[in-house]
C-alpha cells in the first residue's frame, strides 16, 4: 500500500528502514525518502514530519540540515 499512495504506510516503512527492523535493513537513505513521500502525501502526518526532523538533528541523512530539523519539528509543534 506504500507504493500505491498510502501516507501512513510510508511512514511506516520510513521506521522501519530507520530502524532495521522486521526483516528491513538499515538503510538511511530509504528512511528519508519514505519520511518525504508520506509528508507529500498527507501534510497532516505528523509522524512523518517528526521523522523528517530526527534525520536532520541526529545527522542520519546525507547532508543533515539543523534548518530542516528545526523546521519539521516547529510544524508538529504548532499544530
Amino acid at each position: 500500500s506504500a507504493n500505491l499512495g498510502y501516507a501512513p504506510a510510508n511512514s511506516q516503512l520510513a521506521i522501519f528502514y530507520f530502524s532495521g527492523r522486521h526483516g528491513f535493513e538499515e538503510d538511511a537513505d530509504k528512511a528519508y525518502f519514505r519520511a518525504s513521500v508520506a509528508f507529500a502525501l498527507d501534510n497532516t502526518n505528523d509522524e512523518a514530519v517528526m521523522e523528517l526532523g530526527s534525520f536532520n538533528y541526529l545527522e542520519r541523512v546525507r547532508e543533515p540540515s539543523p534548518y530542516l530539523a528545526c523546521y519539521y519539528v516547529n510544524i508538529v509543534a504548532c499544530e
